[in-house]
């Protein structure tokens, strides 16, 4: 399978390579992040790619001292985007019509420039744009970070691959790649969405003599947490009482508290009115990605299995709130229990022993399923409304004050901004969408997504998407306001 870049310049900075799965107004690089894609992204084709031409008519106009015309700074910089390929997307034409000169080269159809020199003299920003690593020339990545770093060329990568983790893609450069790592403003990072976790504890009587293996399975838990995800503790026999609400695992002190203060109920065990509890609980939140619930118990119970079995699949099935089941006892044959867990869309684990246990948590609550993006339609997060790549940007505004495009996306590349990045765009609960970094004496700016077709949802083909473009495209050439 070849790696490909993509997105945001993802594809051509990190080498730009990334790669993970899922309006309004607004020194030295080390690391990076670029998208891969299997294929190229499905911008129409177009007989224009090639124009010489400079374009009157731009997204962001400047006054003409001499003429007093309106002239665009893009149609007088060129812009060369790099595609793989043996078709161009449509990229360029894109471009062109809001005004750029732009060309696409797909590779290995042309010799590319063989210094940075030559390259900076003939443009002033380079787009790569699903980009297949093993396409590039060897030693190109060098001259691409001098061409930003010592020249002030823009460099721009876009991209998106679901098939390969982009942590698979980037580990997997080697020390002639190193370049192309330090260029973007990414780098390699698993997706980690916000989790809503409800400990759902059994502390019946039978449960009695495994209290504190419960409370060391809970602080478990929460160490495997982030802080952007909320836990909270319900316990039952044969009544369920709420220890903690969903807490902020950043405010531990309460949550460390409630665990401390777990003790056997005795009775008997029910288990349904527990899990229709946490379950209307975890439906309530708004500002989390995935719901999940952990029964902790010994698999003992006083009810029909029917009455439990039915309380966890309206919450899967109507709420999407998954459950796993930990089972506490010596004989992990407990097929009811298993059965349970597959009713819930989750897993299973039955042990007694603490360190084994303490891994086993830690492995269910970063699996994909709880962390990685699902694939529905989302719209960008505006992270910095007052960014000047906002202008003439349309947005909407929530109840809680947060901006978001009108465009939808569909896929993204998972990764992290390095320290010294912008975060532009993001997913609503947490990964970048797009970041740019000012690189010594240019600018790098990487979509972690496709700029059309696939996982964008099309995103060039509305206003909004083609003015944000054109506004990240402007941001990276030479002698822009913000580069």
């Amino acid at each position: 399978m070849k790696k490909a870049f993509g997105f945001v310049a993802v594809v051509l900075s990190f080498c730009m390579a990334l790669s993970a799965c899922m309006g309004g107004k607004g020194g030295s690089a080390d690391s990076s992040l670029a998208a891969f894609s299997d294929s190229a992204t499905s911008f129409p084709s177009s007989d224009s790619d090639s124009s010489e031409d400079s374009l009157s008519a731009g997204p962001a106009g400047s006054d003409n001292e001499e003429t007093g015309d309106s002239v665009s700074v893009g149609a007088e910089k060129k812009i060369l985007i790099l595609e793989s390929g043996e078709t161009a997307s449509g990229l360029s034409a894109v471009l062109q019509t809001e005004g750029f000169m732009a060309e696409t080269v797909l590779l290995g159809d042309t010799a590319l420039p063989e210094t940075p020199e030559s390259l900076y003299d003939l443009y002033d920003q380079v787009i790569l744009n699903d980009v297949f690593l093993e396409e590039l020339p060897e030693g190109f990545g060098e001259i691409l970070y001098s061409y930003v770093y010592d020249f002030g060329g823009g460099l721009l990568t876009a991209g998106d691959n679901s098939d390969v983790p982009m942590t698979e893609i980037y580990d997997g450069l080697g020390p002639e790649n190193a370049a192309l790592k330090e260029l973007l403003p990414v780098e390699a990072a698993p997706v980690q969405s916000s989790l809503g976790l409800i400990l759902l504890v059994d502390l019946s009587g039978s449960m009695s003599l495994r209290v504190e293996l419960v409370k060391q399975v809970a602080q478990s838990c929460l160490n495997a947490l982030s802080d952007r995800d909320r836990m909270g503790i319900m316990t039952f026999s044969e009544d369920s009482e709420l220890l903690c609400p969903l807490t902020g695992v950043a405010e531990s002190e309460s949550i460390n508290k409630a665990i401390e203060e777990m003790e056997a109920q005795g009775g008997g065990t029910i288990f349904s009115a527990g899990i229709t509890r946490a379950g209307e609980l975890l439906e309530a939140e708004t500002d989390i990605y995935k719901r999940h619930i952990i029964l902790i118990t010994d698999g003992a119970s006083g009810e029909p299995q029917e009455e439990y079995f039915a309380a966890t699949e309206n919450n899967y099935r109507q709420k999407g709130i998954t459950m796993s089941v930990l089972l506490l006892a010596q004989d992990a044959g407990d097929s009811v229990m298993e059965q349970l867990a597959e009713a819930g869309g989750g897993t299973i684990y039955a042990d007694e022993q603490s360190d084994y246990i303490a891994m086993r948590m830690n492995e269910e609550l970063n699996r994909p399923e709880l962390r990685e993006y699902g694939g529905e339609p989302f719209r960008p997060l505006i992270s910095e409304p007052d960014s000047p790549l906002l202008e003439g940007v349309e947005y909407t505004t929530d109840e809680r004050g947060r901006c978001f495009m009108t465009p939808e996306l569909r896929g993204f590349c998972g990764a992290a901004a390095k320290s010294d990045a912008e975060v532009i765009l993001s997913w609503e609960f947490g990964a970048p969408l797009y970041v740019r970094r000012a690189l010594g004496k240019g600018v790098v700016g990487s979509f972690l997504f496709d700029l059309y077709g696939g996982g964008s949802a099309q995103f060039l083909t509305g206003a909004g998407g083609i003015q944000f473009v054109c506004n990240a495209v402007l941001d990276l050439l030479p002698g822009s306001s913000q580069g």
